[in-house]
């Protein structure tokens, strides 16, 4: 399970994650919020009172710099700042235990919700067979 970062000035997994977004694509602060909620599935969104101060924060840092158009892009001190140690997001699951064991976890939520897949279920029956089949190879 991934943490819910601290959202403050300074320090903090928020800033290390719109260094990140920043260093994939010149972003403004709305996208970056944007692609923070994708990354937790819509289950956190950083709200605009922490990314904008800490946008301006990282920017009098000389992290990263706003570019003429309103997006900001991230600068040499903040590449080297992003590698040497801040947190950066998992793409995939560190192990085929644990993308199962998240896949357990997904099966159970929508247990719980308990709400009518409708016309999801195509979908999912197509996932179930291609789960089915790995566990054929295995």
């Amino acid at each position: 399970m991934i943490p819910m970062p601290r959202s403050y000035h300074g320090h903090g997994a928020l800033r290390g994650i719109v260094l990140w977004i920043i260093s994939q694509s010149p972003s403004s602060g709305a996208e970056i919020i944007s692609a923070v909620e994708k990354m937790w599935w819509g289950l956190w969104r950083p709200s605009p009172g922490a990314v904008y101060p800490l946008l301006s924060a990282m920017a009098s840092d000389g992290l990263i710099s706003r570019r003429p158009d309103g997006r900001y892009e991230i600068t040499e001190l903040g590449r080297r700042e992003l590698e040497e140690g801040y947190w950066v997001p998992q793409r995939k699951p560190m192990s085929v235990d644990v993308a199962i064991e998240e896949l357990d976890g997904y099966v159970r939520y929508l247990e719980e919700i308990g709400e009518p897949l409708g016309d999801r279920a195509p979908r999912i029956a197509g996932i179930a067979e291609r789960l089915r089949r790995l566990a054929g190879n295995a």
